[in-house]
């Protein structure tokens, strides 16, 4: 804390104002605007390296976040003061920084890949700037602010010739996306099955679970992107000026539409805490089953499987957006799986073991019940 009291005792109006604005370049949107565009107008391989960068971090992060769940300065020391203006976007746990850690990989591995000098320079000097602020700001001390760089340094040096080679060795990038769904499985495991203490901030480990959840859903996102332009799209980062600028412009505002406009309804309908576990397995289990879908030995098993799928994709889409303002459609829907393959599979003895391996439908099933359950009307004069 001694440090951060320094800090604290030469604070002006001014530097409060600049340290205020610079920190906002470790946010995680700033990540993630940089490593799409950079893979959308850039380079593929870069992009690629930047989002790895980011999900390993994003991990590590918070699982050390969860394992030690270490108060912010301010809560550890009340007498200690931070600039008021970081205050609304230093939440959770302070161990390790997460602002520090996205600076450091972003800016850190752009200065990694890139040939200009200059380049490589800005990029050094915005995550020195980026981390120092945690400290200006007295949101972190100087351990949280040094693990999350140590961390960040490492993953920039080791997982650059990684994928210079996975570029090369399409298995390599298949094993690293493989890693990254199963490190976000087990961490997934962590934060849910773990004994922590009974004063473990309720706040903090729902929000430790939901980022959990998104992490997972990203690396899906992540693998099918990166088969589905490998097999079939094979799209060229280079373009003339205009055709870049399009794509920067309509990508970004298509991305931050559905991240913003998706997310209020979906919130509304199922709260914080739920949204993503009830939301994930419905999206998984339906994408997974279409495509199971094609490979039926029967064209009538095929068809039906394949519209009762998007069917539960429809209604909960609608569901969600508001469109459909009662639960009663999903409640209906969710006995569905299970009368089409009582149908299909047990119109012989044989068939009911043929019916076991549908494991994964009865698991849809009790997502959409689960999920019709928790559901709640999204208008007031909607009928339960």
């Amino acid at each position: 804390m001694n440090l951060l009291y320094a800090l604290e005792s030469v604070r002006t109006p001014f530097w409060d104002a600049v340290f205020s604005a610079v920190t906002h370049l470790g946010e995680e949107t700033v990540f993630m605007v940089a490593a799409i565009l950079i893979f959308w107008c850039v380079s593929k391989q870069e992009g690629y390296y930047l989002l790895l960068m980011g999900f390993f971090g994003t991990v590590v992060n918070q699982f050390l976040k969860l394992l030690f769940r270490i108060p912010r300065p301010w809560v550890r020391d009340p007498d200690f003061t931070i600039v008021e203006s970081a205050r609304a976007q230093a939440t959770g746990y302070s161990f390790p920084s997460g602002h520090t850690q996205n600076a450091v990989a972003t800016f850190g591995g752009i200065a990694r890949s890139t040939r200009r000098p200059w380049v490589r320079w800005a990029c050094v000097a915005v995550l020195l700037l980026v981390s120092f602020s945690r400290l200006y700001l007295g949101v972190h001390t100087p351990l949280d602010v040094g693990v999350s760089f140590a961390v960040a340094g490492v993953m920039v040096l080791t997982l650059y010739p990684l994928i210079r080679q996975a570029d090369r060795k399409p298995s390599l990038m298949a094993g690293l996306i493989a890693g990254m769904l199963l490190v976000g499985i087990a961490y997934l495991v962590f934060a849910y099955v773990y004994p922590f203490p009974a004063d473990v901030d309720a706040a903090n480990l729902a929000h430790g679970q939901e980022n959990g959840w998104k992490l997972l859903g990203a690396t899906v996102g992540f693998g099918i992107a990166w088969w589905l332009d490998r097999r079939y799209i094979h799209f060229d980062t280079w373009a003339v000026w205009w055709v870049q600028l399009l794509k920067v412009v309509l990508g970004l505002a298509l991305l931050m539409g559905i991240r913003a406009g998706l997310k209020g309804p979906l919130l509304a309908l199922f709260g914080r805490r739920t949204i993503v576990p009830l939301t994930a397995p419905v999206a998984g289990f339906v994408v997974f089953f279409l495509y199971k879908a094609l490979s039926f030995s029967s064209v009538l098993h095929t068809v039906l499987c394949s519209i009762l799928y998007l069917a539960v994709l429809v209604f909960f889409l609608l569901t969600a957006l508001g469109v459909l303002r009662t639960r009663i459609f999903l409640l209906l829907l969710a006995g569905l799986p299970l009368l089409v393959h009582i149908i299909m599979d047990l119109s012989d003895y044989e068939g009911f073991f043929l019916f076991l391996p549908e494991l994964s439908v009865l698991l849809l099933m009790a997502s959409l019940l689960c999920l019709a359950l928790r559901l709640r009307p999204a208008g007031k004069g909607a009928k339960p």
